[in-house]
């Protein structure tokens, strides 16, 4: 069940995924740094930076992102001080074909997001071709204090935004995610999301990771979920991998 704030829920016909196919011959270590072309600053999907203070600062490649948020207001002429504003994950629902444009623009304004993409190959007059798309069309991520969003829908480029009550959670689920895209894992998009026992990977390239075992074509599966959106990314794994939890 997506746990949105407010009534108000992004209207999407086909819920979505994303699919993974791993071979268990793979070992080594998960990735520790994200360095994703669509990720605002590199660390916002650490566990220490879900809540940015009053005044912060993030390094990002030489450059400071500074978050700046007034501690006080005048009321009947009297300066008073008020708790500062704390930022919020946002769930929105872009433009067709607006994802990345949007996060170039949010970048550029120093306005910390997410936007998963995969690579995707194609064959055109005989060449092969590259291209990063979304992952998850048409939706992008965000976080942060009413005036980045305010700053967010003033670039024309987004339809509707849903404020998340769990950013924590939620923050955890885009970092898994995150990670088997740095991983150059070839994701593909599924049609819905399962039910199924919740288990932990115990050994190899993805230990630790949670999830929802499930079953496709007789092989197994590991369901990833961005449990917001309805959607997630699974990948394939043996048995012997996971340990129930």
């Amino acid at each position: 069940m997506s746990m949105i704030n407010g009534d108000t829920r992004l209207d999407r016909g086909i819920i979505e995924s994303a699919s993974v196919d791993i071979s268990d011959a793979l070992t080594g270590q998960s990735a520790n740094s994200l360095v994703l072309p669509y990720l605002y600053p590199e660390n916002l999907l650490q566990p220490d930076s879900s809540e940015l203070p009053e005044s912060s600062e993030m390094s990002l490649q030489g450059q400071t992102l500074s978050v700046q948020m007034s501690a006080s207001q005048r009321v009947n002429g009297q300066e008073t001080e008020h708790p500062p504003e704390n930022p919020s994950w946002w769930l929105v629902y872009t433009k067709s074909r607006q994802e990345k444009k949007l996060a170039e623009q949010l970048a550029a304004q120093h306005v910390p997001h997410f936007l998963p993409v995969v690579k995707r190959k194609s064959l055109s007059r005989g060449k092969t071709r590259t291209a990063q798309i979304p992952l998850f069309s048409g939706y992008l991520f965000f976080c942060g204090i009413d005036q980045q969003r305010i700053t967010a829908l003033q670039t024309n480029r987004i339809v509707a935004m849903t404020q998340v009550v769990d950013g924590e959670q939620l923050r955890d689920n885009l970092r898994q995610i995150a990670e088997l895209i740095a991983l150059d894992a070839p994701l593909t998009p599924e049609s819905r999301l399962v039910q199924g026992q919740r288990v932990r990977v115990k050994s190899g390239l993805f230990k630790g990771y949670e999830g929802i075992v499930m079953k496709r074509r007789g092989k197994t599966r590991l369901f990833v979920a961005v449990e917001y959106m309805e959607m997630g990314a699974s990948m394939e794994i043996q048995n012997y991998l996971l340990e129930p939890i």
